[in-house]
């Protein structure tokens, strides 16, 4: 496998809002290794979720894109 290349996922839809936590990071893809899109985010930001990932991401909207957390930084009460 390339370094370009991604394991395959199984992602299912839901719709749901969690809230960041002290560990948030977003990432372009549903892997540890990919691209950062932004970290360092204020503690208890809503988070509009769209599905969850077999490998423990959560798809999240941010309005002109798509992107990927990792459970652990997300929560489910503000």
């Amino acid at each position: 496998m390339t370094a370009t290349e991604l394991e395959p996922v199984t992602v299912t839809d839901v719709e749901a809002v969690f809230y960041t936590n002290d560990s948030t990071v977003i990432y372009s893809l549903p892997d540890l290794d990919k691209e950062i899109l932004f970290s360092g985010l204020e503690e208890g930001l809503p988070i509009h979720v769209t599905g969850i990932t077999d490998n423990g991401f959560f798809r999240v909207d941010l309005g002109e894109m798509t992107a990927y957390i990792h459970g652990a930084g997300l929560k489910e009460l503000q």
